[in-house]
């Protein structure tokens, strides 16, 4: 029995021994292949190698085929036709070089057709060798070309239709639309047939949308200068139209416009209507003096749907849209006072009230005239004084008065301003009377004058 034990205990001895040593004995690693130490060259494939250090958790086999592809993209080259929209462009955006690098970064993800050559392994480092037939690329670019231009095509004719019936938004949004299909071949030709004629469909896009954003003509359309007629705020109408064709009407044309006010400027957006018209009411218009308005088309609500696109946003930014600028002038209301100024029910020696306004409204620019059939406005004046109670030796006399705006030409009345009660305090009844009419005087402005903005400046 003891024997037994003692030769199954050496069985296990020698079982753990050879496991030891089977463990010691060093990993054969195979020899590199030659494309792992040289690179591989072939005239009938783009070629890529990619490696990633083998690591634990990590996906080290996806990221050197990442690699080999973009190592193989990096192959195909961008290059620049003397007749490409690329080299137009070029010649003023400065481009050119990060067109080439966009495009090149996008071919990474079109590649299609690759083939997995090889893989190896050391130990340490993961390498993958992929290659891509160069016959097959050129056919699915150009079969990817081909697409595009047929959908850039279909863009420029429905640009050229929107155009002839005046749809200048929708017009605008077609020619980019048909950038925007080409614009990973703008490096190259892009030679389509149209009506029997060679055109370079993507110049031919790019030149409509120049000549349609810079040759549009904004044109005064009706309005007048800012006079009592039109209550000071004055209206402009403004057309759109092709500068060498004013019977086309423009529709759709988003429009900016900028004006003068007491407080700065005032700002608003736009759009013409279908007759090629629209009207700005500048309601906030400044109170006095001559004012400008600029117009110009709205470029941010005209291209907004393009300009997270990087290329097509650096041709929108050079576009310089069409503008228009006026000075308005400013004409203040032709005024007749009639005055019928009283202290305590009988005729004033003077009339105070009626002067104040006089002056207040010169300062103003409204023209004081001497005869009623000059004015375009009239303002009745009536005032009068009555006794308040005294005290303490001293005098207080109350001022009432009333204005009232007539409109000369139709006799409405416009406006009506009262007030009762202005106080004057002195030692006797005229001095009390001529500080009633000094206090209001002094305010004239506030009470009296500001409410007739709008009616006489």
């Amino acid at each position: 029995m003891r024997l037994v034990y003692l030769l199954f205990i050496l069985a296990l001895f020698g079982c753990s021994s050879q496991k030891q040593i089977a463990k010691e004995e060093p990993v054969v690693v195979a020899p590199a292949p030659s494309w792992v130490v040289d690179r591989p060259m072939s005239s009938s494939y783009y070629v890529g190698v990619g490696s990633a250090p083998i690591t634990s958790g990590t996906q080290y086999m996806k990221t050197a085929k990442e690699n080999a592809l973009s190592d193989l993209a990096s192959e195909i080259k961008v290059n620049v036709n003397s007749n490409s929209l690329l080299y137009t462009l070029e010649r003023t955006n400065k481009f050119e070089q990060e067109y080439k690098e966009t495009i090149q970064a996008r071919s990474n993800l079109d590649l299609e057709g690759f083939e997995l050559v090889d893989s190896y392994q050391d130990g340490k480092t993961y390498y993958t060798y992929y290659r891509l037939d160069k016959a097959e690329y050129a056919r699915q670019v150009a079969l990817r070309k081909k697409e595009a231009q047929t959908a850039a095509l279909d863009y420029y004719e429905k640009g050229i239709g929107a155009i002839e019936t005046g749809s200048f938004s929708q017009g605008v949004h077609f020619y980019m639309k048909g950038l925007q299909a080409l614009e990973k071949f703008w490096s190259e030709e892009n030679t389509v047939v149209i009506d029997g004629k060679d055109i370079q469909l993507d110049n031919a896009l790019y030149s409509n949308l120049v000549d349609l954003i810079s040759n549009t003509q904004l044109s005064f359309n009706g309005g007048g200068q800012r006079t009592y007629h039109n209550g000071f705020i004055p209206s402009r109408s403004i057309l759109a139209t092709p500068r060498e064709n004013v019977k086309l009407k423009y529709s759709n044309v988003p429009l900016r416009y900028e004006y003068d006010t007491d407080d700065g400027k005032s700002s608003g957006r736009v759009e013409t209507l279908s007759n090629g018209t629209i009207d700005i009411r500048m309601a906030d218009a400044k109170s006095r003096g001559e004012m400008k308005l600029n117009v110009a088309i709205d470029k941010d609500k005209l291209f907004a749907p393009f300009y997270s696109d990087l290329f097509l946003k650096r041709i929108i930014d050079d576009l310089n849209p069409a503008k228009y600028t006026e000075d308005i002038g400013y004409i203040p209301a032709a005024t007749y006072i009639e005055s019928s100024e009283m202290s305590q029910g009988k005729k004033a020696s003077s009339n105070q009230l009626s002067n104040a306004l006089k002056s207040s409204l010169s300062g103003k620019g409204v023209h004081i005239v001497d005869q009623v059939s000059k004015a375009d406005v009239k303002l009745l004046v009536e005032t009068d004084t009555r006794p308040g109670n005294s005290a303490y030796d001293f005098v207080v006399v109350y001022l009432d008065y009333e204005i009232e705006v007539v409109d000369v030409l139709t006799g409405d009345s416009k406006m009506t301003i009262a007030n009762t009660g202005v106080k004057g305090v002195d030692v006797d009844a005229e001095k009390a009377e001529l500080k009633a009419y000094s206090n209001l005087s002094k305010n004239i402005d506030f009470e009296i004058v500001s409410k007739l903005k709008n009616h006489l400046y």
